[in-house]
């Protein structure tokens, strides 16, 4: 551990990231059991937890509410870096770590983009949903993230359980998106400071969206984001109806791509858009291709433009997304959607985790947890939680 940390320190300093001297770094080692009493001793700073077994995860996570950030790290993970000295490894670790603390790994020139979409405040939403199995009783959980910065570094983010309405074995629409998107708007309003702005313009990024639920879940989230707005200038004592776009991104589709030529085929370049002849011929859609893939054909994903209010034209549309999958905090690559889908995803992943750990021995088949009592549970009481 004291190699690992000896490196994590010099790496550090290569990337220019704000870490800890090595002689200031404390190794702590203790059982599960344990963690808790000791994570409330450091009161303050960042604890990073050597896991020997993946069903840990939940446990640690669940310390969080104490105040101080973790960051697990799998035993293998550790000795790999150690005994190959690897950086890529070590970069990776030091982005999240310093992701955590609020800092910002990277920024993305957008001047390219055709039109100023960030001259004005703007508000980049992700959402997803995430289910059990079916014939399990246990909720599903629900994650939106909202930008609170132009370089898309820092997010606010909401979580919450939701059970089933009672004729579904699940629902894909987010029940209190209402009260989530009043509370990063009002979060987006903190973080401003004196400038006290708010959002000119909301986009929705949907992930987890089947094209046969696009009408509900259209009317029911677009909705819900529309009384957020209201409601708050209602406090205010004014009007307040920011433009709103929703697009739904779709990652599990089956057309594939490649470019052919004399001697093999390739996988499309990332960046590359498919909008035309084998797109959804009645609606406002296109296929981009992002990212690169590391092993075999790329996937690419499939986006929906339900709802429009800036009117921005296909050229934004696809360039806006293609901006998004560059400022994931923990890839140096464009990944294959846009970011802040992809942190709402992280969300759900933690705060099914929380709930797991917490709730081991519950039967779920005779009973239910209140959602107060849920929510309490999974929760954050770290801002950037989920990376």
């Amino acid at each position: 551990m004291a190699e690992f940390t000896k490196l994590l320190c010099t790496q550090a300093g290569r990337l220019g990231i704000t870490f800890p001297s090595h002689d200031q770094i404390q190794i702590v080692t203790c059982n599960q059991e344990q963690l808790r009493a000791k994570i409330q001793a450091i009161k303050q700073g960042y604890v990073f937890v050597i896991l020997n077994r993946d069903s840990c995860y939940g446990s640690v996570k669940n310390c969080e509410d104490i105040g101080v950030p973790t960051q697990c790290l799998k035993s293998e993970t550790v000795n790999k870096v150690v005994t190959r000295n690897d950086q890529a490894t070590l970069s990776n670790i030091l982005y999240k770590y310093n992701s955590k603390l609020l800092g910002t790994n990277w920024t993305i020139n957008v001047q390219g983009l055709p039109v100023n979409i960030f001259a004005a405040p703007v508000l980049i939403l992700g959402a997803d949903v995430t289910h059990f199995k079916k014939g399990e009783n246990k909720p599903s959980i629900a994650a939106v993230v909202g930008s609170m910065d132009k370089d898309m570094a820092k997010f606010s983010v909401k979580v919450q359980a939701q059970y089933p309405r009672a004729d579904r074995a699940s629902d894909e629409t987010i029940h209190c998106l209402k009260d989530m998107v009043k509370a990063i708007l009002m979060d987006f309003y903190q973080v401003s400071g004196s400038r006290k702005l708010k959002p000119v313009k909301i986009i929705y990024y949907r992930d987890g969206v089947s094209e046969g639920q696009f009408e509900n879940t259209v009317m029911e989230e677009l909705d819900a984001i529309q009384a957020a707005c209201a409601e708050l200038g209602v406090a205010a004592g004014e009007t307040y109806r920011p433009k709103i776009s929703f697009i739904v991104c779709t990652k599990r589709n089956k057309q594939r791509f490649a470019v052919q030529s004399r001697q093999k085929t390739d996988n499309l370049e990332p960046g590359t858009v498919i909008d035309g002849d084998v797109v959804a011929p009645k609606r406002f859609n296109f296929y981009l291709n992002s990212h690169k893939a590391i092993q075999g054909t790329s996937v690419p994903c499939h986006y929906y433009i339900l709802y429009d209010d800036s009117k921005m034209n296909a050229d934004a549309w696809q360039m806006l997304t293609y901006y998004l999958c560059h400022t994931y905090s923990r890839c140096t690559r464009t990944v294959s959607y846009p970011a802040p889908i992809y942190y709402a995803h992280l969300a759900c992943f933690s705060s099914r985790a929380r709930m797991l750990a917490r709730y081991q021995h519950f039967d779920w088949d005779n009973g239910r947890p209140s959602y107060n009592e849920l929510t309490a549970v999974i929760k954050p009481n770290i801002k950037m939680f989920f990376i």
